[in-house]
């Protein structure tokens, strides 16, 4: 056994724990066939100054880009988590502007390989986050 599922969750939470840390089970070389080539969907971005919305046209200085971002839900997962976002598990970004590229690409999260203790959630989520729950999506 490798998982209970109890009422009223309906889902089970997969992790795998080594050395201290989580790692994420469907990392390469792990628990396989799964295999994920979906692209991000960006359905937001937004500029944040210590926590404040700026305007997207008065970007100057060290500013925070907050994108709300999600894959397609795998195709076998049931209601009561059918169709809910789902984190991508790498994210890079890049600004690109008339020209061309402005920045080079850069990492945002990788968790490819571990995921991330709860202690660094506030600097790896927006503020407004929150996690799925059944038939009512996260944001």
């Amino acid at each position: 056994m490798i998982g209970r599922i109890e009422r009223p969750r309906a889902h089970v939470h997969f992790s795998e724990a080594r050395w201290g840390r989580y790692l994420n089970p469907l990392r390469p070389g792990a628990m396989g066939p799964y295999l994920d080539r979906h692209a991000p969907t960006i359905t937001a971005v937004e500029v944040e100054r210590r926590g404040s919305a700026i305007q997207k046209t008065r970007v100057s200085g060290t500013v925070n880009l907050i994108a709300e971002c999600s894959i397609p839900r795998p195709p076998r997962c049931r209601p009561p988590w059918a169709g809910l976002p789902v984190m991508p598990a790498l994210i890079h970004w890049r600004i690109i502007g008339p020209a061309g590229a402005v920045t080079r690409w850069s990492t945002a999260v990788d968790f490819r390989r571990e995921i991330p203790p709860a202690s660094a959630f506030g600097h790896v989520y927006a503020g407004w986050t929150r996690q799925n729950h059944a038939r009512q999506p996260g944001r």
